[in-house]
């Protein structure tokens, strides 16, 4: 019961984490710089969704961008930012095709003038837990999840 629950709480955390910080970078134009990307690819030990790619397109590009999306075989996932909430550009999780590799898919979605950046689907987690005392004395129950039986 205790491993359950102490599973639990590391899943919620790293939910949390990567939640914020989707929160955090949905708000700003910032991206990453294409070769630091690919060469991140490489490290074993930063992982990402193999069949996912995030991909953000330039200020009033929807309707070239879905052309392109469709032309290449992939699909939209989930709207993440969208410009019809007042967003300056649509940020899109797109689904790749069986036996399509991500490195592939970020080459064909560079090419093309309707995107502003491609990168994968990065999978965050945290090993660290808040210092705040209300977290560690158990205060804070709505970090917890439900731990009824």
């Amino acid at each position: 019961m205790k491993k359950a629950l102490a599973m639990k709480i590391k899943v919620r955390r790293s939910l949390l984490a990567a939640a914020t910080l989707l929160a955090s970078t949905l708000g700003t134009t910032a991206q990453a710089n294409p070769a630091l990307v690919d060469a991140s690819l490489k490290d074993a030990s930063l992982r990402y969704v193999e069949s996912e790619v995030l991909v953000q397109f330039k200020p009033g590009m929807q309707a070239v961008a879905q052309r392109a999306l469709n032309s290449m075989g992939l699909q939209t996932a989930k709207v993440l930012r969208s410009a019809a909430r007042g967003a300056d550009a649509e940020l899109h999780l797109v689904r790749l095709p069986a036996g399509q590799k991500v490195t592939e898919a970020m080459q064909k979605l560079r090419a093309n003038s309707a995107v502003k950046f491609a990168e994968p689907n990065w999978i965050l987690s945290t090993a660290a837990a808040p210092n705040d005392p209300y977290y560690t004395n158990g205060s804070l129950w709505g970090y917890y999840g439900d731990t009824s039986p």
